[in-house]
């Protein structure tokens, strides 16, 4: 672990606060818990689908910050607020590393390095009103994209879909079932979900982030065999999802997610 310590008030309200900076590594099997004593970053597997355009295989996990009862991927940055604290999460640089299976080889992801910088909680509490989003992930690969609502973090973490029925005699081909892994991301939590359904196009999925009930309809989902049509459009990967969300309230709180 690399770190220092920075004393001032750049990152904080008040002189008397310290706000640190360190890089974490995580790996298999690891898991390590932040200032608040209850926030932790762990290299773990969430779902069963993972598929990534570069063809690694994450089958040693991936790394997640815990977020109350659900995990938030670190895909690219986070800012989490809990128990009087503010964590900005970086994920900086991963490592694969070359393995074989029974007559293939593959690369799999092996660890990765958070950059952690703590400082004390004086963020707004975001406001408790119910909020309705589209959310559009344009690729069959893992993705992920994020908007606000108000003052309401609204996002959507996709580990990629595979498609398990077609049926060919519409035009274009409708997309009758799929399995999708997603986390659903609000300002109030994570909802790690498992989707499998037939028919998948209208399927819903209750689920809660934090203390933030949520009501996800799948819109449309589809890969360039069944989402095609004339130029310049083409054929497209197709994932959008439209989410519900009711009033949250709970101390844990995610305040960016990119």
């Amino acid at each position: 672990m690399l770190a220092r310590i920075v004393v001032g008030c750049a990152l904080c309200t008040a002189c008397s606060i310290v706000a640190s900076s360190d890089e974490q590594v995580l790996h298999k099997g690891s898991e390590i818990t932040l200032a608040d004593g209850v926030t932790r970053l762990s290299f773990r597997t969430i779902h069963a689908v993972q598929t990534f355009a570069d063809g690694t295989i994450a089958e040693d996990g991936l790394p997640y910050a815990s977020v109350g009862d659900g995990w938030l991927e670190l895909v690219g940055g986070a800012t989490i607020a809990n128990a009087g604290y503010v964590f900005t999460l970086t994920r900086t640089s991963c490592t694969t590393e070359a393995r074989s299976g029974s007559d293939y080889g593959y690369r799999a992801l092996a660890s990765c390095t958070i950059a952690v910088d703590t400082a004390r909680d004086d963020a707004p509490v975001p406001s408790a009103s119910p909020y309705s989003v589209s959310l559009s992930l344009g690729d069959r690969y893992a993705t992920s994209t994020a908007t606000r609502a108000g003052d309401q973090l609204a996002g959507v973490r996709s580990l990629g879909f595979y498609i398990e029925g077609v049926d060919m005699t519409t035009q274009p081909w409708t997309v009758t079932g799929a399995s999708a892994a997603i986390d659903i991301v609000t300002s109030y939590g994570v909802a790690n979900i498992d989707l499998q359904a037939m028919p998948i196009i209208g399927h819903v999925e209750d689920a809660v982030a934090g203390n933030q009930p949520v009501h996800v309809t799948v819109l449309d989902i589809g890969n360039t065999n069944t989402h095609c049509g004339p130029l310049p459009a083409g054929c497209t990967n197709v994932f959008d999802v439209q989410v519900d969300a009711q009033p949250g309230s709970g101390t844990a709180r995610v305040l960016e997610y990119h």
